[in-house]
């Protein structure tokens, strides 16, 4: 989703992470919340819960951003890509 907000092509998977710092449009602290969510201190399902509440947390914000740009809800063109 970062990508196409950006008006990108999807980089390759091994490039991926790379690529997306040089986004221009990124959710605040994104470099800080990805380095969280990356970092699994224990196998737990209480550290998944919050690596995905803090990816949930840069997700949302996007979405509204993507809904305005492609003036439709997410759901919909979810289906469409």
């Amino acid at each position: 989703m970062l990508f196409a907000i950006n008006i990108l092509l999807l980089a390759d998977m091994k490039w991926r992470y790379y690529c997306v710092e040089k986004l221009v449009l990124l959710p605040s602290h994104f470099r800080e919340n990805i380095q969280k969510v990356l970092l699994l201190h224990v196998f737990t399902v209480e550290e998944i819960e919050r690596c995905k509440r803090i990816f949930m947390e840069m997700w949302q914000p996007m979405v509204t951003l993507v809904e305005q740009a492609v003036q439709m809800p997410y759901e919909e063109f979810k289906k469409l890509v």
